[in-house]
């Protein structure tokens, strides 16, 4: 038996629907159905030498095939927006089974009867109006599909992946593995960085002698307090065995053998007298490791507890400090860049303008580099900027630094200056030195208001007790009013001033500087009459001389 099948779309300002109707081969009605709304569409392919009746919405994304009663299951289409004008089946992988191509944009779709499983391929500048489809048999191997469309042509081949039913799994496994890495990634990151804080941390302490060495036992990193707790006057260590340098101590070479064998956390009491050597403390080895457990190095840390350790009240104004200067870095470099902005853009918009206020902008620029300028001293002063030793001319130095105040010499106020001949180099890091000695004359001018006489005198000073080693001997005298008994005391503490407009950081960052380089510095005032400010520095600090 034959049948007719007939699809008809109507739609007005009050409804819009479809009516779906069988005729026999007579073209009488059989049957009718209503469908909701427009949009409908009828297709036709051989399924098994059957023909197959497909009604699809390309709007609502629906579909379903049509049996000889009008039966129908509409079921959503995985891809909407196709053009059911252009619509053929094949068997494009020999299975027996009709594969559905249709058209959506510049692109064509293939998908399986029950159209699941669409693959989409794009076929751009196809001429779409005068499209011709065809089979190309290919003997025992599936077939490929033939596409023209003006003078544009594609051969496609079609297959069943057998991997695709685990594509959800494999997915699953893949976008798992991509966590995990990413965990573990921001784990280690954490991990290195908190490492690395410690690290720099620990390696900034003046108080802590701070050993690093390869799995070898030789020493990759050693810093100032250790070499100066042992008296070892290096200046090159590094990549030298431990047993070569630290031989004499057998405590801390029976310390450092246990960490390397033993690969464990470390720490214990010691106390240590030989060598010229007097300490107390603790040691503290820990082992930096891989991911299996391979020893990378060791990192050792050695607290004397002998030794003078700055006061709880320096270290809390050290870190009201430190946070105030990187609080005002940050926007007194925002500022300079905008200054520098506006400036050529008024030089190149308005010249005439930017000649007027072309001084002011200058000033403003300069001020702003000199409160930059103090915020890095400040920062220097809470010891984030490492010492540049080398040796210097403890003439040319002091000459220099006095040049600065070259316009108070030419008015009111007389520089004097006595050098020791003997004494021609110290080892010391220039520039920091030239501030810590330009922050105790500016103190000196201040408190003589600018009007009297500065002394500054360099001399060899050699201590008995300290096995007659080198040092030198700076002293700056004023004729200011001196300081009160009462204050004196007071006078190293960050922010202590008496001047209305002072900071109280000069002397602060001075004795600061001067502590670093192994010296030491003091005031002898008396009222009404004199302010001198001793200086003592050893001339090498690398031969274990130190002040304090």
């Amino acid at each position: 038996n034959e049948y007719i099948i007939s699809l008809i779309n109507y739609g007005d300002k009050t409804k819009e629907f479809a009516l779906l109707m069988l005729f026999n081969w007579k073209g009488e009605k059989l049957l009718q159905k209503e469908l909701e709304g427009r949009n409908w569409n009828l297709a036709q392919y051989r399924e098994h030498g059957r023909k197959c009746t497909v009604l699809l919405n390309p709007v609502k994304g629906v579909w379903s095939k049509i049996s000889q009663n009008l039966q129908m299951n509409l079921r959503k289409m995985p891809v909407k927006n196709l053009k059911y004008d252009f619509f053929y089946a094949f068997d494009l992988d020999k299975n027996f089974e009709k594969e559905i191509v249709l058209r959506k944009n510049q692109s064509l779709v293939i998908t399986r009867n029950t159209f699941e499983d669409p693959v989409i391929v794009p076929l751009p500048d196809m001429d779409w109006s005068n499209t011709h489809i065809s089979l190309c048999k290919n003997g025992e191997q599936p077939p490929e599909l033939y596409v023209q469309g003006g003078n544009k042509k594609f051969f496609l081949h079609y297959a069943y992946n057998p991997l695709y039913p685990l594509a959800f799994t494999v997915k699953f496994i893949v976008f798992a593995l991509f966590f995990l890495l990413l965990l573990g990634a921001f784990y280690l990151y954490a991990f290195i960085i908190g490492y690395q804080k410690v690290i720099t941390e620990l390696l900034k302490s003046p108080d802590r002698g701070i050993l690093i060495m390869d799995a070898k036992g030789k020493i990759r990193y050693m810093n100032h307090a250790i070499i100066d707790q042992f008296h070892l006057g290096l200046t090159e260590f590094k990549g030298k065995p431990v047993r070569e340098i630290f031989a004499p101590f057998p405590v801390i070479m029976d310390f450092l053998r246990e960490l390397r064998y033993s690969r464990k956390p470390l720490k214990k009491e010691i106390a240590i007298k030989e060598k010229n050597v007097a300490l107390k403390g603790e040691i503290y080895g820990l082992p930096l490791l891989s991911l299996l457990r391979i020893p990378l190095g060791f990192f050792v840390e050695l607290n004397d507890y002998s030794r003078p350790l700055e006061s709880d009240r320096l270290k809390s104004w050290s870190k009201t400090v430190q946070k105030m200067a990187h609080d005002i870095k940050a926007p007194l470099s925002s500022i300079a860049v905008n200054l520098m902005t506006l400036n050529l853009k008024l030089e190149e918009s308005a010249p005439q303008a930017h000649q007027k206020i072309e001084t002011e902008l200058a000033m403003l620029l300069n001020e702003v580099a000199r409160v930059k300028e103090k915020t890095v001293n400040f920062l220097k002063f809470t010891n984030l900027e490492e010492l540049n030793f080398a040796w210097v001319n403890i003439r040319e130095l002091i000459e220099n630094t006095l040049t600065l105040f070259k316009s108070y010499a030419q008015k009111s106020i007389r520089f004097d200056t006595d050098f020791d001949p003997e004494i021609k180099q110290i080892y010391a890091d220039e520039k920091q030195l030239q501030m810590a000695l330009q922050a105790i004359i500016e103190n000196a001018i201040d408190a003589m208001q600018a009007i009297g006489s500065i002394a500054v005198s360099v001399t060899r000073a050699e201590h008995a007790d300290k096995g007659f080693d080198d040092f030198v001997e700076i002293d700056i005298a004023d004729t200011g009013p001196g300081i009160p008994k009462e204050i004196i005391g007071k006078v190293f503490e960050p922010y202590f001033t008496t001047k209305k407009d002072g900071t109280g950081m000069g002397l602060a960052i001075a004795q600061k500087i001067i502590r670093e380089h192994h010296g030491q510095m003091e005031i002898i005032s008396t009222e009404q009459f004199s302010t001198v400010v001793k200086i003592i520095l050893p001339v090498d600090y690398r031969k274990g001389n130190r002040v304090y």
